[in-house]
């Protein structure tokens, strides 16, 4: 834990959840809203028992000032007025609860997607995508419906206890349970809220899902520049978790409010009943009723505070883990635009590069003064030993982990000189396992880019193989892949990753083992569709099988984070090397 992480969480309370609070400056119309109907219904609900004090007293003839008509309207409409005001009170909170919230996660998101690639090698998705619905989900409360019960709670506390003491001090207790009501609302409702919050969840799994693909295939998403994509996949989703929350909500709404009204009703039948048949005494019975229903008054918000302090702990707790990942620096700002692709082969130079991975300084550098000149148009092949550093090269070509030494150039450009998306608009990628959502062919090739020409996609479909199988499918290329591209074969998701790097139209063109987890016979495939994306441009390739790089222009060989020999494959052989070796063992000689 660095030195400002520990001081960060050393001084955790309730000022941890004020940076969030800024959410609510651009909701100032919802939040008035919320604070008016909270004061209404406070107000009413304690104008209440006053109104039903005096109108007892009235019915028994100790007082003579209103009607008793003209009290019992005015009742009634308190406790019209206090039902509207309560519901539309938990709908407008709910609204701006949900907003906020929404609001929150977008801007968590898009954070999370901007930040080096390096952060998420020491990340686990599943924590992540906790952060993003579970902690931003537990600071939602606090935020908006948190802060309103307070404040309703501490008017309705002080307002009740000055009245209370300006009745009867003497009158002490009073025990009221109306269960029945209660659960007979529970029944009506509950099912239909079960369902509501069982969608609720699946958006929020649904999301989570997301998260956790994302986070896997940072990677891709970074070289593809697809962090816009991404995010609007992102937002249709909690769009959809708005939608059902709203729904909920209104139902919620009408739960609570026919519990309070009910409580009211029976309250007030039962203590206006029996006390207008009591004899006067020490104090009237309007008072004593007034008394009475003041403090049930009292003993709700003290509950609802109970229950707020628990929340308020919890939400700084998520509040802290949230500003773990605010407080790292971003790659670039959110919404940055994207290059459009520049298919000239590009020029690549390495400079005495060494790299660490950092947290592991005992360790040896993954890769040690590494120089290379890649001319453009040419094909490279990178082959070595496992944990020779072949994937940390490309990742260092890709412009995802940065040098600790040395330097990298595309064109005689230092890397540093680019902006991260200009560097990136110029390469394609090709994984060991390619990057696939649950959408369609047609989505996963496109992978955010926008306005693709129609014969462009037709002609990566058709030289990445991708045509070959597509048509067997009824949908053709708007067959949807499943989740992780579960519904294909792994020739069938390399074929579709080698379509995506084809529409980039990239100068530079990484393919890091393509075919270490297929067959013979998907490899030949894949090695035809390879050859078609490469041609006329620099193109590197990481491989195991060295069949594959054979006929390269060049091969460079890696073993313990140095290049040890570099020349075409017959200069290699003829050397008798660790190259020969590694051919040897693999072609059984």
């Amino acid at each position: 834990m660095s030195d400002q992480e520990s001081k960060r969480k050393g001084r955790l309370g309730l000022g941890a959840l004020r940076p969030h609070f800024r959410l609510l400056r651009d909701q100032r119309l919802d939040l008035t809203l919320v604070l008016l109907l909270m004061l209404l219904s406070t107000g009413v609900s304690l104008a209440i028992p006053v109104i039903a004090g005096r109108f007892v007293d009235t019915i028994n003839g100790v007082l003579r000032t209103v009607p008793e008509r003209d009290q019992l309207l005015l009742l009634a409409g308190l406790l019209v007025l206090q039902l509207l005001g309560t519901f539309f009170f938990n709908i407008a909170s709910a609204r701006l609860g949900l907003r906020t919230v929404t609001r929150l996660r977008h801007r968590l998101f898009a954070h999370l997607l901007e930040l080096p690639a390096l952060y998420f090698s020491d990340q686990k998705a599943g924590d992540l995508s906790s952060r993003v619905t579970s902690d931003v989900g537990s600071i939602q409360y606090i935020l908006t419906s948190g802060i309103v019960t307070f404040l309703r709670a501490v008017l309705t506390i002080i307002g009740a206890l000055v009245l209370m003491f300006s009745l009867n001090p003497r009158l002490t207790t009073v025990v009221l349970l109306l269960i029945p009501a209660t659960i007979g609302l529970v029944r009506l409702f509950g099912w239909r809220l079960q369902k509501l919050y069982r969608r609720l969840y699946d958006e929020l799994g649904r999301i989570s899902s997301h998260v956790q693909e994302t986070a896997g295939g940072i990677r891709a998403v970074k070289v593809y520049n697809a962090q816009d994509h991404q995010l609007g996949r992102f937002d249709g989703m909690i769009q959809e978790y708005l939608s059902a929350g709203l729904r909920r909500a209104w139902l919620q709404a009408a739960l609570e409010s026919s519990i309070q009204i009910s409580l009211w009703v029976c309250l007030l039948a039962v203590v206006i009943y029996g006390f207008t048949l009591t004899a006067r005494g020490a104090t009237t019975a309007g008072e004593l009723v007034a008394f009475l229903l003041l403090a049930f008054r009292v003993a709700m918000p003290l509950g609802s505070l109970t229950n707020l302090y628990s929340s308020a702990q919890g939400a700084v707790a998520a509040a802290g883990r949230l500003d773990d990942i605010f407080a790292l620096e971003p790659e670039r700002m959110p919404g940055t635009p994207t290059m459009r692709p520049d298919p000239q082969p590009a020029s690549l130079s390495l400079r005495g590069v060494s790299f660490r991975y950092p947290g592991h300084q005992d360790n040896p550098a993954v890769l040690r003064d590494i120089d290379l000149e890649i001319p453009a148009g040419s094909w490279v092949g990178i082959v070595g030993p496992s944990g020779a550093g072949k994937s940390t090269l490309a990742h260092l070509i890709l412009g995802l982990l940065p040098p600790d030494r040395g330097q990298l150039a595309l064109d005689g450009r230092p890397y540093p000189d680019f902006e991260l998306t200009h560097l990136r608009a110029r390469m394609a990628w090709v994984g060991q396992e390619p990057l696939l959502y649950d959408a369609s062919l047609r989505d996963n090739i496109l992978f955010g880019l926008e306005n693709v020409d129609e014969q462009d996609l037709e002609q990566a479909v058709r030289l990445s193989g991708v045509a070959d199988f597509a048509r067997e499918f009824p949908a053709g290329i708007d067959t949807t892949c499943g989740e992780q591209g579960s519904r294909l074969s792994g020739g069938q998701r390399q074929k579709v990753a080698l379509a995506r790097a084809f529409l980039r139209l990239p100068g530079l063109l990484v393919l890091d083992e393509p075919t270490s987890a297929l067959d013979a016979e998907s490899e030949e495939g894949i090695r035809q569709a390879m050859r078609n994306l490469m041609r006329g441009r620099t193109a590197l390739v990481i491989a195991h099988r060295l069949s594959l790089v054979r006929d390269l222009d060049q091969i460079l060989v890696l073993d313990q984070g140095r290049i040890v020999e570099m020349g075409p494959h017959a200069e290699l052989m003829a050397a008798g090397g660790l190259y020969k070796t590694l051919y040897d063992l693999q072609h059984g000689s």
